[in-house]
């Protein structure tokens, strides 16, 4: 074990795969970088009469797979959701609900995930990733069945409300969860993928709407229940996730009733990591420092905590750029297109499948190319097509038909837009938002985001049409590109690159800029 300073006040001993290390508690923080170098060099003396490793270096899959696993399923959930409800609606449209109804099925999961966003706010760190994806799921499953056995309209969007708190939850846990699990090399590919499948969901939403149409009536019933072919086994990854280092030393650094979760910590770390006790150790020591650090500052909150001002700007301000730049509004007229032509589910799919390879391929160059070029190259685009849309309008007349070559015009631009849109603040958006914030404050800020983007998401919603009427539509999408170009310059002046570091560098970099002119 460390020899420690005495003026350590307390210390906790931990039995890791036969090797015992003493960890020091000093008041408010945890290890010094002399009793980090001391600790890593006795744990590698003790580590020659170790027992074997309780992870097999025969292990093929990466232990980081099932927390990815589970909360990429979460996420694939909530686009299953989108991507149902339109079957669902005109299934019940045809069942007699009139338009407030539909209004309120349609919406009601929304409301639901805005609620719960507010909830995990207030909770903060209190229980967990694992634990509040679990929660998800458990709602899921609730909300699916409720659905299900409806007899009425409002057991039914109780169901959908429920469905709702499922999809906050989910959707704050899931990007923390991967985030603070995986390797920073893999990071950003990872998240990404969440996003891919948010929309692989949506599709299936729709092929499963169409599959189960022919059941006639009572057809909506089934289009719910088929989310538990995926909800069941997400529910039963989840169990076997570890949870994350990350979140089990910010507890243990409460108090030293808490300190026995060091331990759980590097060995979750040593899963993780594929089985190298060395590096889980070397980790888990700059975890340490890194709290120590923070805790060593003034203030408690989220505005106070070192850092957190520079990545709240950065990602609420992603998050509010990538709902007022219209993108569900861009979609309304694809699918006024595609209802006209009589191509209504073949176009969904077939902008579902696009939108579906942007996204791969987002994930896929992250790491490449890094967050910043990927964010500016899908703003270009989707300005260009939205200069592009507002041109176009300009010459229709409101509420006319549009011609031939009107549609292929309309169409065209939409589809780069949602183009631009997967490769940049589909997936981007979130990727920042879970790993810009410091440790202490992550869930909180996280749950800030949520809500600001589910709020913003209704906000829009709750516009678009007014504004269409009052302006034009010509008008409406000149303010979205020039909302886009102010997006384009936000990202190339304010953001900063996080490709390839760690959650500890990122938060360095960030209480580097916590200046106060540097917030601008």
């Amino acid at each position: 074990a460390c020899s420690l300073n005495r003026d350590r006040q307390s210390v906790l001993e931990g039995t890791m795969s036969g090797t015992t290390l003493s960890f020091a508690v000093n008041g408010v923080g945890i290890l010094s970088a002399d009793d980090v170098r001391l600790c890593r060099r006795a744990l590698r003396s003790r580590r020659k009469g170790s027992t074997k490793m309780s992870v097999q270096s025969s292990w093929k899959l990466p232990g980081w797979l099932p927390s990815f696993s589970a909360a990429a399923m979460a996420g694939g959930l909530f686009g299953y959701d989108i991507g149902s409800s339109s079957s669902v609606i005109r299934v019940l449209g045809d069942q007699g609900f009139d338009s407030s109804q539909l209004s309120a099925v349609a919406s009601m999961s929304l409301l639901g995930a805005l609620v719960s966003s507010i909830a995990v706010n207030q909770l903060g760190n209190r229980f967990g990733r694992k634990p509040e994806l679990q929660a998800a799921y458990g709602l899921y499953i609730a909300g699916t069945c409720l659905q299900f056995i409806s007899s009425g309209f409002w057991s039914l969007v109780t169901g959908r409300l429920i469905y709702g708190l499922g999809i906050g939850a989910a959707m704050h846990a899931s990007p923390l969860l991967i985030s603070e699990s995986v390797p920073s090399d893999k990071r950003g590919s990872l998240v990404a993928l969440k996003e891919a499948f948010i929309v692989f969901g949506i599709l299936m939403g729709y092929i499963s709407g169409y599959a189960l149409s022919p059941l006639g009536g009572e057809s909506w019933r089934y289009m719910f229940a088929a989310a538990l072919l995926l909800e069941v086994p997400g529910a039963i990854v989840t169990a076997s996730c570890k949870e994350s280092p990350r979140f089990l030393c910010l507890q243990a650094s409460k108090g030293p009733e808490y300190e026995y979760l060091l331990r759980d910590a590097e060995e979750n770390q040593y899963v993780l990591n594929g089985g190298d006790r060395d590096q889980a150790t070397r980790e888990i020591g700059d975890i340490l420092q890194n709290i120590r650090y923070s805790q060593s500052e003034p203030g408690v909150g989220l505005l106070e905590t070192p850092g957190a001002k520079p990545a709240l700007i950065s990602g609420i301000g992603l998050v509010l750029f990538q709902q007022f730049t219209g993108q569900p509004s861009v979609l309304y007229y694809a699918n006024r297109i595609f209802d006209q032509a009589g191509l209504g589910f073949g176009a969904a799919v077939g902008v579902g499948v696009f939108k579906l390879v942007s996204t791969v391929c987002s994930a896929y160059s992250v790491e490449r190319f890094g967050r910043k070029p990927l964010l500016l190259a899908g703003t270009t685009i989707m300005t260009a097509c939205l200069v592009a849309l507002s041109f176009i309008f300009s010459g229709i007349q409101p509420d006319a038909p549009f011609t031939s070559s009107q549609q292929v015009a309309i169409i065209s631009a939409v589809i780069l837009y949602v183009g631009g849109y997967q490769i940049g603040f589909g997936p981007i958006s979130w990727l920042m938002l879970s790993e810009l914030f410091p440790l202490q404050v992550r869930s909180k800020a996280l749950a800030f985001g949520t809500t600001t983007n589910f709020g913003s998401n209704l906000l829009v919603a709750a516009l678009f049409e007014p504004l269409r009427e009052s302006t034009g539509s010509s008008t409406l999408f000149a303010i979205f590109a020039t909302i886009s170009l102010g997006a384009i310059l936000f990202e190339s002046s304010y953001l900063s690159e996080t490709k390839g570091k760690t959650l500890e560098e990122i938060e360095g970099i960030m209480r580097g800029r916590d200046q106060p002119s540097s917030w601008i």
